[in-house]
């Protein structure tokens, strides 16, 4: 019986230890879509080149950050070889830059939510719904991709402080 109970508390440190490496830390604007950022796919030798605030990843769930311009045409081609090696831009976090830093970015690439309805017409339920439940003017929302491990996502966000508003099960393209 001391047996079973050691494998089983064994499988459960396992488990949560998995849970764990895979948690999503960040929602990373990059580019011109969002991605979610797990951490699993930060490399370790890395992080101490975030700056200052995201030198620890987040334990209680997603934060909001950003991709910053490159640097130069090196830079630039470091991080395309780094992405054909699956490290995408919003897991390397010498790109990483507090999200407030690229807010105007993030609204110029914004799309309108007219294009969304126009092209995910059966969804147009969900993303009126949507619309209406975040409490913001339709006037006001916009949308972006999100892109996850292996599906897209779009988040509404809003047209004046870039700020997400809801997370839709919708693949914008």
């Amino acid at each position: 019986m001391a047996l079973i109970v050691l494998m089983q508390l064994a499988a459960l440190g396992y488990g949560c230890w998995t849970v764990y490496q895979a948690r999503p830390v960040y929602m990373a604007f990059e580019i011109d879509r969002f991605r979610t950022v797990h951490a699993i796919d930060v490399p370790a030798e890395l992080l101490s080149l975030a700056p200052a605030e995201f030198q620890s990843l987040p334990v209680l769930g997603p934060a909001l950050i950003a991709v910053r311009p490159f640097k130069d045409e090196k830079e630039r081609i470091d991080a395309t070889l780094a992405a054909m090696q699956g490290v995408h831009l919003g897991a390397r976090p010498d790109l990483w830059t507090p999200y407030e830093t690229e807010i105007s970015k993030i609204l110029a690439d914004a799309k309108s939510i007219d294009e969304l309805l126009t092209r995910k017409p059966i969804q147009a339920a969900l993303i009126q719904s949507a619309i209406l439940s975040s409490g913001v003017s339709p006037n006001e929302v916009a949308y972006l991709p999100v892109a996850g491990r292996e599906v897209f996502w779009t988040v509404l966000i809003q047209k004046t402080s870039g700020k997400p508003l809801v997370y839709l099960p919708i693949d914008p393209y």
